[in-house]
């Protein structure tokens, strides 16, 4: 499927479960023990970083950087503290 834009992939593209089971029966045929509340609790993290590193490769880092913001705590305090007015004592 074509995106008009990096803001319709965002609202419209997601990793399905398909791709995610298929990612850990990998991981279990490579003889990686798999834990299954790990995995359940790995899981958005993981599929947050596929759609990612796919909206990367259609959109650039903007694409990247879009997507990754909403699981990466240091990303988003970078943004809120840029985002903050300028101290009057800095100037």
């Amino acid at each position: 499927k074509k995106y008009k834009n990096l803001n319709d992939f965002k609202t419209n593209f997601e990793v399905g479960s398909a791709v995610f089971n298929q990612l850990v029966t990998k991981t279990s045929k490579a003889k990686i023990k798999n834990d299954p509340a790990q995995i359940e609790l790995s899981k958005q993290l993981v599929t947050t970083q596929i759609k990612a590193l796919i909206a990367r490769q259609l959109f650039r880092n903007e694409g990247y950087y879009t997507i990754i913001q909403s699981i990466d705590n240091t990303l988003l305090e970078a943004v809120k503290i840029l985002n903050q007015p300028k101290s009057t004592a800095n100037q």
